[in-house]
């Protein structure tokens, strides 16, 4: 069902208001969390009527809520852990057809400087 995508963000909803914002920072690593938080942060502004604004977008003065563009940057971590995690995953599990490399082949390249994408 839908609000299986957000159970995360759903069990944070009983403690977020004592939560700091670090620890706000460190749920959003789950993007499903990351959404919720954002979409709580959004409703915030709108019914304060003063909306997400340029200015306010990196601090937050008007709801006293983490600020919505760490949400947005905490996205962009997301999706950057996501892709790095893909890339990992597809070369030391490759499938049938191709060879696979060794657990810590991106230590080695990462050492030798031999990383090819």
């Amino acid at each position: 069902s839908r609000s299986s995508n957000y159970t995360p963000y759903f069990f944070l909803t009983q403690f977020y208001e004592n939560l700091s914002m670090s620890a706000k920072l460190a749920l959003s690593l789950l993007s499903n969390t990351a959404m919720g938080i954002g979409s709580k942060v959004l409703a915030a502004h709108e019914a304060a009527q003063v909306g997400v604004q340029w200015a306010d977008f990196l601090s937050d003065r008007n709801t006293g809520d983490i600020p919505f563009g760490s949400v947005v940057l905490m996205l962009l971590l997301d999706t950057a852990l996501y892709i790095l995690m893909a890339w990992y995953i597809e070369n030391v599990f490759p499938g049938e057809f191709w060879n696979p490399k060794a657990m810590v082949f991106s230590v080695h390249a990462v050492v030798l400087g031999t990383m090819r994408w």
